[in-house]
């Protein structure tokens, strides 16, 4: 949960790229809970969205980033209001 919580750029992709050595090398799945989009698109290959107490997206990295969803795109560009918010 949240893994590079209040750290610096560079240890953000620190942490990333242990994520995507372990993923590598020893074929193990992660799962990583974070609103951080720039390790989202680095290290996951299929995205979940929790919205609402439900999944209200679940696919591959190509289509979370294609994807015509007004939640996801709202998500993604920080444009969710406060009383959404605390929806998620």
């Amino acid at each position: 949960d949240e893994p590079t919580a209040g750290l610096d750029p560079a240890n953000v992709n620190r942490v990333d790229e242990l994520i995507q050595h372990l993923q590598r090398e020893y074929s193990v799945t992660s799962i990583l809970v974070t609103h951080n989009m720039e390790s989202v698109y680095r290290v996951s290959n299929r995205v979940g969205l929790l919205h609402h107490k439900t999944l209200s997206f679940v696919g591959s990295l190509n289509e979370f980033k294609r994807t015509s969803d007004d939640t996801v795109r709202r998500f993604v560009k920080g444009e969710i209001n406060e009383e959404e918010e605390r929806l998620f």
